[in-house]
């Protein structure tokens, strides 16, 4: 359990509207100034400085100040400690903060902090009067250090981008969508080319010190021993840092993009195998249908035809001849063959007419009778069809005609 003190309660109340101001300003940059940071470079949030003026106290109270305690309330404002305090070398009164408190919403977040005594009306002419006038100074001469404080933000944003992009968990995971993770890949090389570009340049404007200290306000640590040393300016630490940390981003740039080339050409071999094992099995499949079929067609075609008439059986077949009496010299006939349901049957062949086909002939009496006529018409002399006409012999009977017709 932990209890809230009047004190604590207010300056938790300050910074909320603190907050809410600086989401309103971010919130206008985004809607109306598209860049770097309104993309979301860092996660929403935007390098914000607010100007703060006090009446009757000095902000970030130092010693040699020799001004009266204020009280604590300049804690409730967060403007007591000056541990990281900046000092203004032209305006002494002038005072620049970063961070101002520690805190994860205010990494990006510095204040300038003056009394308002300390603006004189000589360095405010030309610039109008009360707060609009002192508004305008600073930005007149704050605002190159502001660009300067700002590149931290964007090498803040990236190395955000690039803890992210190694610590992403869909790269180390195996059931994801093998598409999908190569066009994941191919977004974070295409920001990979991205960073690279944005960490040489900035390596090499910070390492410029004449080009990066330029129109830049002189400040000094307003505790040199504990955190920066002796003689070091603002500028120059500014530049040491975009500096320092620029030559890290490009070095774990480097480091990441070859960790998604690897990555890549990892997940191609095993996709590369995947796909290799599925090819195999369709193959195998292919080569037992193959098989299969082949199989099919040889039985199909050594399978007898139930509908084919039996093989003949020598018990079963007899040649026979049966003759009419042939209505032309040049007309003969002949019967040979198997009777149908097993009894013997013959077929009538002729070189002209082949009339009366389907005669049918039973029994071995009638067979018998078929090759008797069949050898006295072959002993007969042959007679014309106008003898046979003259003579009126009567026309064949129809026991001698029951051969029948040939089958078809």
């Amino acid at each position: 359990m932990r209890f809230h003190r009047p004190r604590h309660q207010k300056a938790a109340s300050i910074r909320a509207i603190r907050a809410e101001l600086r989401k309103s300003v971010a919130d206008w940059f985004r809607a109306n100034l598209p860049g770097l940071f309104s993309g979301g470079i860092l996660a929403g949030q935007f390098p914000t400085c607010e100007l703060l003026t006090l009446r009757d106290a000095r902000p970030f109270p130092l010693a040699s100040d020799h001004e009266a305690d204020p009280g604590e309330w300049l804690r409730l404002f967060d403007l007591r400690d000056s541990i990281d305090v900046w000092v203004a070398g032209e305006l002494p009164g002038v005072r620049f903060a970063w961070p101002l408190w520690r805190g994860e919403e205010t990494q990006l977040h510095a204040t300038l902090a003056a009394k308002e005594d300390d603006f004189s009306s000589g360095m405010l002419n030309g610039y109008g009067e009360g707060r609009h006038a002192r508004f305008l100074y600073t930005d007149s001469h704050m605002n190159t250090l502001l660009s300067r404080w700002a590149l931290l933000g964007v090498v803040e944003g990236f190395e955000h981008m690039l803890t992210r992009t190694r610590d992403l968990a869909a790269l180390r995971s195996s059931g994801s969508e093998p598409l999908k993770l190569l066009e994941n890949i191919e977004a974070l090389l295409s920001e990979s080319i991205d960073v690279s570009a944005v960490s040489i340049e900035l390596r090499a404007f910070a390492s410029r010190a004449s080009s990066f200290g330029h129109e830049v306000e002189s400040f000094a640590p307003a505790n040199p021993p504990v955190f920066y040393g002796s003689g070091v300016t603002l500028s120059e630490w500014l530049s040491e840092q975009t500096s320092h940390r620029a030559q890290w981003l490009e070095n774990t740039n480097r480091a990441v993009r070859d960790l998604l080339c690897q990555h890549s050409a990892v997940l191609g071999t095993r996709e590369n195998v995947r796909l290799q094992r599925k090819i195999d099995r369709m193959s195998s499949i292919l080569i037992l249908l193959a098989a299969a079929t082949v199989a099919l067609t040889a039985w199909t075609l050594m399978k007898p035809d139930p509908q084919s008439p039996p093989p003949r059986d020598q018990g079963d077949t007899a040649a026979l001849a049966c003759s009419t009496r042939p209505s032309s010299p040049q007309q003969s006939v002949l019967r040979i063959g198997p009777c149908p349901g097993g009894e013997p049957v013959g077929r009538m062949l002729g070189t002209e007419n082949r009339a009366d086909r389907n005669t049918n002939c039973s029994g071995s009496t009638e067979l018998r009778a078929c090759r008797r006529r069949l050898a006295g018409a072959a002993k007969a002399p042959a007679v014309s069809r106008a003898d046979r006409h003259a003579s009126q012999e009567p026309n064949p009977s129809e026991d001698t005609i029951r051969c029948g017709h040939l089958l078809r």
